[in-house]
């Protein structure tokens, strides 16, 4: 009899010993695929991010907003828009209206570290403005941009990342004045041939 007893003694130890280690494990089970979903998110894998950027035209570069979408982590696909009504670009002696639309995809081809990568890109865009120098004048430019640039991420806000390209901007202009209308074509380093002395893009985006 008194074997029993200590024979169910020491399997009523045995057990209260094995019990959190059961219910830990069972916690680490229900936690793990949370976490692997997490870090499939923070892989950057289908992320959206809004920001702005410029849009070349003819009469200098205009800000613009940007939607972008990265189906792949090297691989960003944006959106550019403009709109509203525009004064002195560049110090120039424009104003009225603008719009503007353009479509630009970015493939990031080098990672000199986890916060920044070398891309390539192209842009393809399109801008109007109207009622330019006082006059009832219109101007337009079709747009085609290729170039390399990086794109890094701000290490306190991972949220944030700046990208800064060049490249070679080739312009369609036309412009309509008292029924005339004129074209020209222009080759430029950087947003616009406006730009000549500044031969660069900035733009910056908020991923979420």
């Amino acid at each position: 009899m008194q074997r029993h007893r200590s024979q169910l003694l020491t399997l009523a130890t045995a057990l209260a010993l094995a019990l959190p280690g059961v219910a830990s494990a069972a916690r680490r089970e229900r936690v793990q695929p949370r976490e692997r979903v997490q870090a499939s998110t923070d892989d950057g894998q289908s992320r959206w991010a809004m920001g702005f950027c410029y849009l070349p035209g003819p009469n200098g570069a205009l800000n613009a907003l940007s939607a972008t979408f990265n189906p792949t982590p090297d691989l960003a696909l944006d959106g550019l828009l403009l709109g509203g009504s525009q004064s002195n670009v560049n110090g120039g002696n424009f104003s009225g209206s603008a719009f503007g639309l353009g479509a630009q995809g970015r493939f990031s081809l080098l990672h000199p570290s986890p916060d920044l990568a070398f891309q390539v890109l192209g842009r393809l865009s399109y801008v109007a403005l109207s009622n330019s120098n006082g006059a009832n004048t219109s101007s337009s430019q079709v747009g085609l941009f290729l170039g390399a640039g990086f794109e890094g991420y701000i290490p306190v806000w991972r949220a944030v990342s700046v990208e800064i390209n060049s490249g070679f901007n080739i312009g369609l202009d036309s412009y309509s004045a008292g029924g005339t209308t004129v074209n020209s074509t222009a080759i430029s380093l950087g947003t616009s041939n406006v730009n000549a002395f500044v031969p660069f893009n900035l733009a910056v985006h908020y991923h979420f």
